[in-house]
């Protein structure tokens, strides 16, 4: 009778709840989905949190700025939220980690963590001049563009490799539609014609900005439009 050491047994049985059955296909060198999520998350997270340290360090002058501040904060804190869920929607059907989907990640975080400061750029009281907020938002659209269509690669992965079970497999690839259009219409806002147009003195940039995150927050809300999101393997007997 051979014994084999507890340790030993421990890390086989923690392999397999991460990689799944030993059967499954695993592409070699590649990180464990688990570990890829949990930095999402805490990319997310420190970007959340800098909407909050700038409006400590950014004193009001008077009660009219307060209320600027705090509407700015809300906006910048409703666009990651969108940005997160839809993430975390896309990740609940990834079961194997590829290259291709560990870039697409990288790419999303850098992102991320690069809209605080664009957004902050946009709402700066100490930055004036239209040619410089034209520049700025145009840097936005880039970035904000380039996450949407990540998402939408990533959706569109899952939906290919079947990954996603049949009551959400339509919806999945209804959001990776849906994610490639609204990050097009980022890329095209960029644009100088859409920032120099205005209705209701308002740049039709920002008009087409609030149409997309407002427009994807009703869907959220709808209860029609939540699909049944399966639950990560569990150890197997």
């Amino acid at each position: 009778m051979v014994l084999i050491p507890r340790r030993c047994v421990q890390r086989r049985a923690k392999e397999r709840f991460i990689l799944g059955p030993p059967w499954r296909k695993v592409e070699p060198r590649t990180i464990p989905p688990v570990r890829i999520e949990g930095l999402s998350d805490l990319v997310f997270g420190l970007a959340l949190s800098i909407g909050a340290l700038t409006l400590i360090a950014r004193a009001p002058t008077d009660t009219a700025q307060v209320g600027t501040e705090i509407l700015a904060f809300l906006a910048s804190f409703l666009i990651l939220i969108n940005l997160w869920l839809t993430y975390s929607e896309i990740a609940a059907y990834q079961r194997v980690e590829t290259r291709a989907e560990l870039w697409l990640n990288i790419t999303m975080l850098m992102g991320v963590a690069l809209e605080p400061y664009l957004f902050n750029l946009l709402v700066s009281p100490t930055v004036s001049g239209a040619a410089f907020l034209d520049t700025a938002s145009q840097y936005y659209a880039l970035d904000i563009g380039a996450v949407l269509l990540v998402q939408a690669a990533m959706s569109a992965l899952n939906f290919r490799k079947g990954l996603v079970p049949e009551p959400g497999r339509k919806h999945s690839g209804e959001l990776a539609g849906g994610l490639g259009i609204s990050g097009a219409i980022f890329l095209v806002s960029a644009i100088p014609l859409f920032g120099t147009v205005t209705l209701f003195s308002v740049p039709l940039r920002f008009l087409l900005w609030g149409s997309i995150f407002a427009r994807r927050l009703a869907q959220r809300a709808h209860p029609r439009s939540s699909v049944p999101i399966p639950r990560p393997p569990g150890p197997v007997p």
